[in-house]
């Protein structure tokens, strides 16, 4: 990856509230001592036994995003389900398996899912929210038996990347300590 390129999938402008790859090298090749204690944090034993315990296997690190208070007007955050397919890795392709681990550092009602859409296709009305060309739509507060996950400091919350959720761009309660 290039310099400069390490961002290249996050937004820009006033939605911005998300840096992807933070495990990226380039983001510490200044200060590596703050890769190293980033990748501590995130191998914790009882973070990665947890996985493994959800996965029913060994899994695999894939990256690191740090979401943070966007610098524009709040907004609700876009509904989709994740795609792994587009992952570099060709074990993520073979297992089409993703989880997310949403980890608070400061209190956060900020995550929203839909409970069990992983396990099915989409309704009507979800593929209409989600994948809708108007940006506005996939913004939509309606979104059918969404239910909006509370978390303090220190807590996970583990997802399949296929449940249709969102990350609300709220500027207040700022996620910045």
């Amino acid at each position: 990856m290039a310099t400069g390129d390490v961002n290249r999938q996050s937004p820009i402008g006033p939605y911005a509230n998300y840096t992807r790859h933070l495990n990226h090298l380039e983001y510490h090749h200044q200060h590596r001592e703050d890769l190293v204690y980033l990748l501590d944090a995130v191998a914790d034993p009882k973070l990665i036994e947890k996985t493994n315990t959800i996965m029913g296997k060994e899994t695999m690190f894939f990256m690191i995003s740090y979401y943070f208070t966007p610098s524009g007007a709040g907004c609700g955050g876009q509904w989709h389900k994740d795609k792994v397919y587009d992952s570099p890795d060709p074990r993520d392709q073979e297992t089409g398996v993703g989880i997310q681990v949403q980890i608070a550092l400061v209190p956060s009602d900020a995550m929203q899912v839909v409970p069990g859409s992983h396990l099915r296709e989409c309704t009507d009305t979800e593929s209409r929210i989600c994948e809708s060309e108007n940006q506005m739509d996939t913004r939509r507060d309606d979104m059918p038996k969404a239910t909006q996950e509370t978390l303090r400091p220190g807590d996970s919350m583990y997802f399949h990347h296929k449940v249709i959720h969102r990350g609300s761009m709220r500027a207040t309660p700022p996620r910045l300590p």
